[in-house]
């Protein structure tokens, strides 16, 4: 069984730096909800095909502005193209030598793409429990990777056999929740753990159940994720 060295996490910032961005968000006219007749499966397609470079951008002068100055900086939501606009939910990665050095994502979308990728590269750099914290000399050695998720799908699984027919590996992210624990895997977990039953019995580890752990009340949903990476760089950006 391959083994997975450091799995993902997910999460948002810690609450006053999180209400500080959404309460941008909020008063800023330009931020609003999605627009109701795109799904959020083109939404993770247009940002990262067509804003990949903004959402890698933002998220390493979100970093970089943070750790200089303390606290999150709100970006300015009206210099964005709409889709950086519209409520996305996002995860973002720093790796050192290919090896994990944080990640934390939103699972589902609450608030405007371009808030979320910032205040989870925020995070990621400063808050994963599994790391300590990223100091600015740090990051011209970090590769950064931004993915954007589509809304997760609830799924009709009868046992874990089920399971494993219905999950597509290198597609299918999931979460998996019971009895207030949960565990999400990114689809690019799959890179790591190719077995489909290694994939679900890693999930089932990583929300605090064994391998073999199954139950009538556990749910599971099902997403996808479309990413862009590059190496650390820090062009400026306009920011509140």
């Amino acid at each position: 069984m391959p083994k997975l060295l450091a799995p993902l996490s997910e999460g948002v910032p810690a609450k006053p730096d999180a209400e500080s961005l959404d309460e941008t968000a909020k008063k800023d006219p330009v931020a609003r909800p999605g627009d109701e007749s795109a799904t959020d499966e083109d939404l993770a397609v247009r940002a990262t095909r067509d804003h990949g470079a903004r959402l890698l951008t933002l998220a390493a002068e979100g970093i970089g502005r943070s750790l200089r100055e303390g606290a999150l900086t709100a970006p300015r939501l009206d210099a964005e193209p709409p889709p950086l606009r519209e409520n996305g939910a996002s995860f973002v990665t720093l790796s050192r030598a290919g090896a994990l050095r944080g990640c934390i994502g939103s699972p589902s979308a609450y608030r405007p793409l371009a808030v979320d990728v910032i205040a989870n590269a925020w995070a990621a750099a400063t808050r994963d429990p599994r790391f300590s914290r990223i100091t600015p000399s740090e990051l011209p050695a970090l590769a950064l990777s931004v993915a954007v998720l589509t809304r997760p799908q609830r799924m009709r699984v009868i046992d874990e056999d089920d399971l494993i027919a219905q999950i597509t590996p290198g597609v299918d992210g999931l979460i998996l929740s019971d009895r207030g624990r949960r565990g999400l895997f990114l689809p690019q977990v799959w890179e790591s753990l190719a077995d489909p039953r290694d994939f679900v019995a890693h999930l089932k580890r990583k929300a605090g159940f064994p391998p073999d752990y199954w139950s009538p009340t556990l749910t599971l949903d099902r997403f996808t994720a479309r990413s862009v990476a590059r190496p650390f760089t820090e062009p400026r950006l306009p920011f509140a």
